[in-house]
């Protein structure tokens, strides 16, 4: 099975995608640059996240 959603690379999510409650709350249609805390990227942006959230507070 190839999937739910037969999309090429770097494929932003349609407006009819996007009314799945699943998907309710996603602000960034693109997919392809979500980062989940398996990743490395995840982990190497984290500090800077934080940091800001951080400051914010402040």
């Amino acid at each position: 099975m190839r999937g739910l959603w037969p999309r090429t690379r770097r494929q932003a999510l349609a407006d009819i995608e996007l009314e799945d409650p699943i998907l309710r709350g996603i602000t960034d249609r693109n997919v392809c640059d979500r980062r989940g805390p398996l990743s490395l990227d995840y982990w190497t942006r984290l500090p800077g996240q934080m940091w800001r959230s951080v400051r914010q507070a402040w």
